[in-house]
């Protein structure tokens, strides 16, 4: 028992260590497209895109997540499952597309929620692998996309605010000492 209690103390100890020098940088999106699956369907899923600062250049990620509030449609009564996956091509514009199906995502799911109908709660995903391999050059950084699973004829929309989309990425990270200059 006293070994145990000594483990999770030493682990308090460096959580509250960690956190006493992390640092959160909250990055709002550059770019945002709703698309829609056919052109009389709803605005069913959407494109969004963040350009990094340079001030995390020299970061550890310890953490990364989009968080965001949506609307689903009112006609939805069961649990949405909503899926946010990295984007592989390059994607621009301002307009509302009808049909976009020449973008593909990857084949790997990022990361997925349950939305209830009528959840004004805001969600918050894990995107912590991807946004570390975009910072470290990995792979491109083309956005995500964010969409349900199924129900592809149910509206689903990310909430605004005047001009300012409601979908922040937000990444918890520290310092890395630069070992080049000693």
């Amino acid at each position: 028992m006293k070994k145990i209690n000594t483990i999770i103390a030493l682990f308090l100890g460096l959580f509250i260590a960690v956190s006493a020098l992390a640092e959160e940088i909250i990055i709002e999106p550059n770019a945002y497209l709703p698309v829609k699956s056919t052109a009389e369907g709803p605005i069913n899923k959407f494109f969004i895109k963040y350009n990094f600062p340079d001030s995390l250049k020299n970061k550890t990620i310890l953490f990364a997540y989009l968080e965001m509030e949506t609307e689903l449609d009112t006609a939805i009564h069961d649990k949405a499952i909503i899926n946010v996956l990295p984007l592989t091509e390059e994607w621009s514009g301002s307009g509302l597309p009808e049909v976009k199906s020449s973008l593909s995502v990857n084949d790997t799911l990022l990361t997925y929620l349950h939305q209830s109908p009528g959840n004004n709660e805001g969600l918050r995903f894990n995107v912590t692998e991807i946004v570390s391999k975009w910072l470290k050059g990995e792979f491109d950084n083309n956005g995500f996309v964010v969409m349900q699973r199924k129900n592809a004829n149910r509206s689903f929309m990310v909430l605004q605010e005047g001009e300012k989309i409601l979908a922040d990425l937000r990444i918890l990270c520290i310092s890395t000492p630069d070992v080049n200059n000693k």
